[in-house]
């Protein structure tokens, strides 16, 4: 079984060419039903998620971090019931853990330049995709966007919807 991180980043190439078990058809059609993707959130935070994303029998699961371990224990422990045989041989794991591990960037000033490259694309297509009202600057979709730009009224320059009513016809 796996449980899958989700969050930003991106898997370094070595994982992806490297290791044979991403290319191995037979060997992703066996464990895809069995990858389990977990999110957690502080107790702070507040969510209205689907019921079924609560529930130990789902393979998609959304935790407080205070669950966290709790709910991987009991996911664990209902798989080895339902799985009497590990689904990954001793050379499957060490081929995952090779790969994982030719892929990691242990040198400080190579994660520290990684980082920063990450961070910087990050904010570039920030910097390209938002647009903001004239006035409050507040954040504006696309489509109110392209009707602000399509409409003379506004002459060239984009609104939110607020303000849109503003500004004289």
């Amino acid at each position: 079984m796996f449980f899958k991180v989700t969050g930003s980043g991106t898997i370094p190439n070595s994982i992806k060419k490297g290791a044979r078990f991403w290319n191995n058809s037979e060997f992703n059609e066996n464990l895809v039903p069995e990858i389990i993707s977990m999110v957690s959130f502080t107790k702070r935070s507040t969510f209205k998620v689907d019921l079924d994303y609560r529930k130990i029998a789902s393979n998609e699961i959304i935790v407080y971090d205070i669950e966290l371990s709790e709910f991987i224990h009991r996911k664990v422990s209902v798989l080895k019931i339902h799985h009497k045989e590990p689904l990954l041989s001793e050379s499957d794991i060490l081929t995952i853990f090779n790969a994982f591990s030719k892929g990691n960037i242990t040198d400080p000033k190579a994660r520290e330049d990684h980082n920063r490259l990450l961070i910087t694309h990050v904010s570039e297509k920030k910097t390209i995709t938002s647009s903001t009202c004239l006035v409050c600057n507040k954040p504006v979709s696309d489509k109110v966007k392209a009707y602000c730009l399509s409409n003379d009224r506004f002459k060239g320059k984009i609104y939110c919807y607020d303000h849109q009513k503003i500004v004289q016809k």
